[in-house]
């Protein structure tokens, strides 16, 4: 499922901080838990869980924002645009589309940190066509930065090291991951069962972008809470997703690599016209 927000900008002029993710994801489980259906304790406390890999069944985009309605400055941007958009995506059933899309209906929301932020009014909820997906090769683009990191020690204590996508293990961890989420939301009707993995196309990822034009992206979650604040390091990148049309579905819907849920690791076909 496929949605897309309009907001009004409702004081245009505003400052907007680079690291919002954060906060929009709050806003996000904040809406869903207020609708019809408490929609946040399922993404958050997970129906797809097995041992410390949750599973959650989103992603999201960042802020589209008209380039001739802001302002681009070191750490923030102004916001001078009268509407703005974001695409949301979920792995749901059919029945349960409705109700989600109504959970954003007429919702406001301050979009920033403790020193920033812009104020938005949501005025238009509308469902997006997906794309048609097949078995085969796709290409594809990073949204949002993919973060995918390993623990490693450093100074006594166990701490995460984010990958590069040229980095040996890179592939590798990435694809387990994505047949770990399938294995863990077929089960629930969400997916084909996981025999379509064994039976369709070889699951495979190629890294498309050369080096230098792959982009290295840090953002702060939490800056305005310094006990819990992490700075988290991920990577925009073209690559070439192979595998079964489900398999396909999830990743374009649940997003790749880690930190879906916050707002990383969306991704678009990257189909040429």
């Amino acid at each position: 499922m496929r949605i897309e927000l309009t907001f009004k900008v409702l004081r245009p002029g505003q400052k907007l901080p680079f690291s919002y993710q954060y906060n929009l994801a709050e806003w996000i489980y904040y809406c869903l838990s207020r609708g019809k259906r408490n929609f946040s304790k399922f993404l958050y406390y997970g129906a797809f869980r097995r041992s410390k890999h949750q599973f959650k069944l989103m992603s999201f985009s960042r802020l589209s924002i008209p380039q001739e309605g802001r302002k681009v400055f070191k750490r923030y941007l102004e916001v001078w645009a009268e509407e703005v958009k974001l695409e949301l995506r979920f792995l749901v059933r059919e029945e349960e589309k409705e109700n989600i899309m109504m959970a954003f209906e007429q919702r406001r929301l301050r979009l920033g940190d403790g020193r920033m932020g812009i104020e938005l009014e949501v005025t238009k909820v509308e469902e997006l066509q997906m794309p048609n997906i097949e078995d085969g090769a796709a290409p594809m683009r990073t949204q949002t930065p993919m973060i995918l990191s390993r623990m490693e020690e450093h100074k006594g204590k166990m701490v995460p090291q984010y990958l590069h996508p040229m980095d040996q293990g890179y592939h590798k961890i990435l694809l387990d991951r994505l047949i770990d989420n399938y294995q863990l939301a077929s089960p629930h009707g969400l997916l084909a069962p996981a025999q379509e993995l064994i039976n369709g196309p070889e699951l495979n990822f190629k890294l498309l972008s050369k080096k230098e034009d792959i982009s290295r992206k840090g953002t702060d979650l939490q800056p305005h809470n310094p006990r819990f604040a992490e700075r988290v390091i991920g990577y925009l990148f073209d690559f070439e997703l192979q595998g079964p049309a489900e398999i396909l579905r999830l990743a374009y819907l649940g997003g790749l690599g880690a930190k879906n849920a916050m707002g990383f690791g969306c991704v678009r076909f990257n189909y040429k016209e």
